[in-house]
């Protein structure tokens, strides 16, 4: 969902424009694994003039003719999109930990997870294919 949203810095995917996004939609069964909204997100710009581009999920740059292995998006903070949920979130594990007022309550990584594009491990940059998450996030793939 994230890289759905307007307005979100995403970095090495294809910029694809009105003919591309239309072979994405043409392919019904291809087209359905994406989720609810970045189905919305493509079928928005193809019914708009503006803008010139758009990114899929699905869809890293190509570099040298091949995909990219370093696609990146930023994802916003709950702190600034949902500060009542991100609040009362914190407060719940403040009162499930007793973690008094007067005291910081910690949220540390707990989990190692296969990269989200399932990354192959890059020996020769020294790159596990491993990444870190916390909390333990649900990811839904195009």
């Amino acid at each position: 969902m994230d890289m759905s949203k307007p307005g979100c810095f995403i970095s090495n995917f294809q910029p694809m424009q009105r003919e591309d996004v239309q072979k994405i939609v043409d392919d019904t069964v291809g087209f359905e694994k994406f989720t609810e909204p970045m189905q919305e997100r493509l079928l928005h710009f193809l019914e708009t003039s503006g803008p010139e581009f758009v990114v899929s999920s699905a869809h890293p740059r190509i570099v040298d003719g091949a995909p990219t292995k370093n696609p990146r998006y930023l994802q916003d903070s709950m702190e600034v999109t949902d500060p009542r949920a991100f609040h009362v979130g914190h407060q719940g594990a403040r009162l499930a930990r007793m973690v008094p007022m007067d005291q910081s309550v910690y949220f540390p990584v707990n989990s190692y997870l296969c990269g989200r594009r399932n990354n192959a491990p890059d020996a020769e940059h020294g790159i596990p294919a491993l990444a870190v998450h916390n909390p333990l996030h649900f990811y839904e793939l195009p």
